[in-house]
């Protein structure tokens, strides 16, 4: 079979500048032949050097998608009869196996379905850009790495590139600086790239469709065409309801406002974050000044609130009344009445859908809101930022607290300065 030249390190494992390689990432955009090329090297690696696991997120695809695949180059190779095939498992008559499996459980975490899955010390992980939680990575790598550290283990991660907000993006481009399109070894990781571009090179065919429409893209949306067909990493997805791009950020913030507000989403230990943003206003734009974001309990939280109100000298605080959070205002309140603080306690108990909220106040909230400069940000505002621009408006977030926080804010400065201040 004629496979790409930068397909060909993958069939070198043994070679000796390969010899600390834990990691295989293997990007492109459409049809860039990832598919073939890595089906193809699970075929010839059981045949020649031992058992894999193939893996998706999702286990509904896995024995469809990823066993066609394979079912393909078992048949282009000719070697049918040297292989049995079930709805989970492949056997080569060596022995050796390709197992199917889902990492999302039952239960929607990973945790119960990763046993058993390190008696194979090479993965393959395909569209693992679905894979949004680099937690739940960890744990499957950490599977496949426990069982005999003496013997070598490797994962190959299969993905179409989504945007820098991911954290593969993170972990394994920014961090180490690599740059898209890349090909060759940083330290123990592999990187393969493939276009459409290099399949028309050495003659695998590509529907006339697709070279129609990357081309149209290319003069109409460069951007999204580097994206889709080059496989290159996306600056913004279109679902990031708060971009980094789409943000201002400033290294020093004034010293002097006009008015400043809070705004409190009160939580109790949990999975849930109590957020206390705190924004100055001057000249009609709102600096977030101060953050105060935590897991932590009640018995702490409620305390450092009354404190920080009071130290910041807000003029007005408005507490999230839904739930506990009535409870929380009146403990508040009776705290302050006992100081000199003069702010302004209010509530309010919100009943529309929260990513509603968010995603109705982000307009206003990237005109009229100023961040601090990451350099600048203390860990609770780095934590709080690292969470904003992760929320999407397409699907449940795993942390969307600060980001209530902020359109709660917005819209108390919306109906109180913007209403009567500038009137």
């Amino acid at each position: 079979m004629h496979v790409h030249a930068k397909f060909q390190p993958l069939f070198q494992l043994n070679d000796p500048q390969y010899k600390d390689i834990s990691y295989i990432i293997l990007t492109g955009g459409r049809n860039s032949m990832k598919s073939f090329c890595i089906s193809l090297f699970a075929s010839w690696y059981v045949m020649n050097y031992g058992s894999l696991l193939y893996a998706r997120y999702t286990n509904s695809v896995v024995s469809t998608t990823i066993a066609n695949d394979l079912k393909d180059r078992i048949r282009e190779l000719n070697v049918e009869q040297s292989f049995a095939i079930t709805e989970r498992l492949i056997t080569h008559s060596n022995g050796n196996q390709i197992l199917f499996k889902g990492l999302k459980a039952q239960t929607n975490t990973t945790d119960a379905n990763n046993k058993g899955i390190n008696n194979y010390k090479v993965a393959i992980l395909d569209e693992a850009q679905d894979l949004t939680k680099e937690a739940d990575f960890d744990r499957f790598n950490l599977s496949i790495r426990s069982a005999d550290e003496k013997e070598k283990s490797l994962v190959i991660l299969v993905l179409n590139p989504t945007n820098k907000e991911h954290w593969i993006y993170k972990r394994f481009f920014e961090k180490r600086g690599i740059a898209d399109g890349f090909n060759g070894v940083q330290r123990d990781v592999l990187y393969i790239h493939t276009t459409y571009l290099d399949a028309m090179d050495i003659g695998v065919p590509v529907d006339k469709k697709i070279i129609n429409e990357g081309e149209e893209l290319k003069n109409d949306d460069y951007d999204r065409y580097s994206n889709i067909f080059l496989g290159h990493w996306a600056e913004v997805s279109n679902f990031l309801i708060f971009p980094r791009v789409h943000l201002t950020y400033a290294n020093e913030l004034p010293q002097e406002f006009e008015y400043k507000y809070g705004y409190i989403d009160v939580a109790d230990e949990g999975n849930d974050y109590l957020a206390f943003v705190m924004c100055g206003i001057k000249e009609g734009k709102a600096y977030l000044f101060y953050v105060y974001y935590t897991k932590a309990s009640i018995d702490v939280t409620l305390p450092k609130v009354v404190e920080l109100i009071q130290h910041h000298n807000l003029d007005m605080v408005r507490i999230e009344a839904n739930n506990m959070g009535k409870g929380f205002y009146r403990q508040v309140k009776s705290e302050l009445e006992q100081t000199n603080c003069t702010t302004q306690l209010l509530t309010v108990t919100n009943t529309t859908n929260k990513i509603v909220r968010i995603v109705n106040e982000s307009y206003t909230i990237k005109k009229r809101f100023v961040f601090l400069e990451r350099s600048k940000q203390d860990k609770m505002y780095f934590e709080f930022m690292e969470h904003l621009h992760k929320v999407c408006s397409d699907s449940k977030n795993e942390v969307d607290d600060g980001a209530d926080a902020l359109a709660g804010l917005n819209r108390l400065i919306t109906t109180t300065y913007y209403k009567y201040a500038t009137t």
